[in-house]
């Protein structure tokens, strides 16, 4: 489902530019919040769940689709790869941090609330990233 997410991202970020990759944290973070918070049926919760999932895949997907362009060319190659690798290392301390959150004794439902935590991290460094690279754009020209 993550792969299939991903595809449809990329083909509204081919036409409206990166910036479209910010689709899936904005809808991740009231739905983990929901998750955490909101008392749900079983049903509701795993349907919530699939959502999170598959906006999850999706938006490594987008991000990896959107990471040459933010490099010069210069070192788009090293920055592609650096950017993968980081991918890859959160792709190992995250079920290791899953782990720890599971065995804190927290309740396994408010363990979405810690999850929240990566979209608004991904949103306000996509903020951080938009405020930059406009004061660059405006200060060289």
């Amino acid at each position: 489902m993550g792969s299939a997410a991903g595809l449809a991202i990329m083909r509204v970020t081919d036409r409206r530019g990166p910036v479209t990759v910010l689709f899936y944290p904005i809808f991740l973070l009231p739905l983990l919040l929901v998750l955490g918070l909101v008392p749900l049926a079983p049903q509701r919760v795993l349907i919530l769940a699939m959502t999170v999932l598959m906006l999850i895949g999706g938006m490594h997907f987008a991000f990896l689709s959107i990471i040459g362009t933010l490099y010069p060319t210069a070192v788009r190659g090293s920055g592609s790869g650096w950017a993968s690798s980081v991918g890859k290392l959160g792709g190992v301390l995250g079920p290791i941090l899953g782990g720890v959150i599971l065995s804190s004794g927290m309740p396994v439902i408010r363990s979405y609330l810690v999850l929240a935590i990566c979209p608004a991290v991904v949103l306000l460094t996509a903020a951080w990233i938009t405020r930059v690279v406009s004061r660059t754009t405006a200060n060289s020209g």
